[in-house]
């Protein structure tokens, strides 16, 4: 595979590697040279990388009542919408 890099430095991942490895939009990035090489490693999230700080105030009271499955459904959105695999 090979790719360009841009004039504002960015790297376009092929979508096969993408979806091969699982990476999606927001997914960080450890990066180190090593050697003449360039190694890019997905940094992994998990949902206990999640901190309580994020949700605090994301149901809140003064809005419409939602269920149990609305609100796993929102916290696991968020957590995607972070880089998170699931």
């Amino acid at each position: 595979m090979r790719t360009t890099l841009s004039t504002k430095g960015h790297i376009v991942l092929p979508k096969s590697l993408r979806d091969q490895q699982r990476i999606g939009p927001g997914t960080m990035f450890e990066i180190e040279a090593v050697g003449n090489l360039i190694v890019l490693r997905p940094l992994a999230t998990s949902a206990a990388s999640c901190e309580w700080s994020d949700l605090i105030g994301f149901n809140r009271p003064d809005g419409p009542t939602r269920s149990i499955a609305e609100q796993d459904a929102a916290v696991f959105d968020r957590f995607r919408s972070r880089g998170g695999r699931g």
